[in-house]
């Protein structure tokens, strides 16, 4: 924020005095008194600056609207409507009201209840009800200021006289004398408060509120009761919501139960009826926020195995808000993988920020896939840690593979030849290329020899059955 910087220019003036005659040493002192006042200047200067920034830093932090409330011409001696103050935080930190004074109190009344123990949270806003009651005719003025940073909205309205009963003309007959005047029924409530916030309250907690409701009318109320209405009853109950008969100025009362169920902000209107009808009604709001709950994190996840890296570690971290508690940890294949779970779960239940690890042993002779299982109380996270150990074949086994499929495909030639059927074109092998030359006495795999056909009365030559192996390119 901005200042404006005021300069101060001192003069002063000697009169009467010989700059011949003055001494060193006068001068001296002369000249060391008007530095003590030019610094004490200088000190009240910033004392006032700095009052004025603390002013204005209060009053940017809760502001206060609207400036001026400006109210009808009213009766004197009646109420009018009420008037809206807001109170709006738009700081990360919760702010204290504080001490509000309301000035000519005769003419003004003012009321907080929208703002719970007179606080704003973050980010949100609260309002304070005004009403005008005019005791005197005329233009009525007053206001609200907030004590400790001196913000004010100035309230301004007029009082005018009672609509007096018109006299009747003068006549010369007696007039006859006055029926007694019965007033005419006017059933009414009154419902409190008219609006109530319950707040930010975890999932499945509950608060509760009273509400009063005031028989303002002139007659008795017949069958009154209390009904919930909105969008969300499931996270509303109402208790005693019967009354019955409600004489003139008498009270009933009933309990509203806020239960959020799921996240978020949720409304309802609470309806106060009688026979005569609807009464007066009132706003209710609640916020349903998460239940803290641990997070598992869980790392590596798949981890990776082999031949030349048989051990792994496993870790679990809770980087949640609650504990995270680790019921039991099992792995499917124990017969390649040896696991160690003593660490994590002697540590449960891990706190906030703790963690553990699981040993991890391959101890197969070739390629295993597995499963490890961990049970814990974090709905959202995963459970299964998988295993993968990977084991390169040697070209030994290569070989071995490729001879068995040559002879797989000669078996298949013997059977069709044997029976008499003309052999078909068989689909192409791959055999996997050499990378090292085949072990000693080991012949390489190769098409099988031609089979002729042992039916002596055929007059045809032997047949033969080339098998097609193909070399990938």
């Amino acid at each position: 924020m901005s200042r404006n910087t005021h300069f101060h220019t001192l003069k002063i003036r000697l009169t009467g005095v010989d700059r011949n005659k003055l001494r060193r040493k006068d001068a001296t002192k002369l000249l060391a008194a008007l530095i003590v006042f030019a610094l004490a200047a200088l000190a009240s200067q910033i004392d006032r600056d700095q009052v004025q920034a603390r002013a204005g830093a209060g009053a940017t932090g809760l502001a206060m609207t609207p400036a001026v409330v400006q109210f009808s011409t009213q009766e004197i001696d009646t109420n009018s409507a009420p008037q809206l103050v807001t109170f709006q935080n738009a700081g990360a930190t919760p702010l204290d009201i504080g001490s509000l004074t309301l000035s000519n109190p005769s003419n003004f009344s003012l009321d907080l209840r929208d703002c719970p123990e007179g606080r704003v949270a973050p980010r949100r806003s609260c309002a304070a009800i005004v009403t005008f009651h005019p005791s005197r005719v005329g233009a009525v003025n007053g206001s609200l200021e907030r004590v400790r940073t001196l913000q004010r909205i100035s309230l301004e309205g007029a009082g005018i006289a009672k609509i007096a009963t018109p006299l009747l003309p003068s006549s010369p007959q007696p007039l006859p004398p006055p029926k007694p005047e019965v007033p005419a029924a006017n059933p009414a409530g009154n419902l409190t408060p008219e609006r109530f916030l319950y707040g930010a309250l975890e999932i499945d907690r509950q608060k509760g509120r009273t509400f009063v409701l005031k028989n303002s009318g002139n007659v008795e109320l017949q069958n009154v009761r209390f009904r919930l209405q909105g969008e969300h009853l499931d996270e509303f109950s109402l208790n005693s919501p019967n009354c019955g008969t409600l004489e003139i100025g008498k009270e009933c009362r009933t309990d509203v139960v806020f239960v959020p169920r799921e996240e978020g902000t949720h409304s309802i209107t609470l309806l106060a009826f009688s026979m005569a009808g609807e009464l007066d009604r009132a706003t209710l709001s609640g916020v349903g926020k998460l239940k803290p709950g641990p997070i598992a994190s869980i790392s590596p996840n798949p981890m990776e195995l082999g031949e030349k890296n048989r051990d792994g570690r496993v870790t679990i971290t809770n980087t949640g808000q609650a504990a995270l508690v680790i019921n039991n940890i099992a792995v499917d294949d124990s017969r390649n993988f040896d696991v160690k779970t003593k660490e994590c779960m002697t540590s449960s239940p891990l706190e906030r920020g703790q963690s553990c690890t699981i040993a991890v042993k391959f101890k197969g002779k070739k390629t295993a896939q597995g499963l490890i299982t961990v049970k814990h109380n974090d709905p959202t996270a995963s459970a299964n840690v998988m295993l993968a150990a990977d084991v390169n074949p040697s070209n030994k086994m290569k070989w071995a593979k490729a001879l068995f499929v040559a002879g797989a495909i000669t078996a298949v030639v013997l059977t069709a030849a044997t029976a008499g059927d003309k052999p078909r074109e068989l689909p192409s092998v791959t055999v996997p290329p050499r990378s090292n030359p085949p072990a000693p006495n080991t012949p390489p795999p190769g098409p099988p020899p031609s089979i002729g056909n042992t039916n002596s009365n055929s007059d045809t030559a032997p047949r033969s059955f080339p098998v097609l192996v193909q070399q990938p390119r």
